[in-house]
């Protein structure tokens, strides 16, 4: 799977009762990719607006991440539910 695929596919807006925003009380998750999969301390983290439609979140996407990051081809992604972030590991190779 490539990081586009998990990226379209999961919805990063979530219900958050700590966060009040104007209309609802909803936050969006913070992405942490991991670049590197032979290293720990390669990575960058964002937010992503996910509460409106899907053909907005991949506009963002598309406009903010180069092709060859989207794709690249993911090992493993998992969530941190008390921290809300989701955890994206790529690989290095081209394989």
């Amino acid at each position: 799977m490539k990081l586009i695929d998990v990226l379209e596919k999961y919805s990063f807006g979530r219900y958050n009762e700590n966060v009040k925003l104007e209309k609802n009380m909803t936050d969006t998750d913070i992405i942490r990719i991991y670049y590197d999969e032979f290293s720990e301390t390669k990575w960058f983290e964002f937010g992503i607006y996910d509460l409106g439609s899907k053909d907005y979140k991949m506009e963002i996407i598309n406009d903010t991440l180069t092709k060859k990051l989207l794709n690249t081809k993911v090992i493993d992604f998992t969530k941190d539910e008390d921290t809300g972030t989701f955890r994206i590991y790529l690989t290095r190779s081209s394989k």
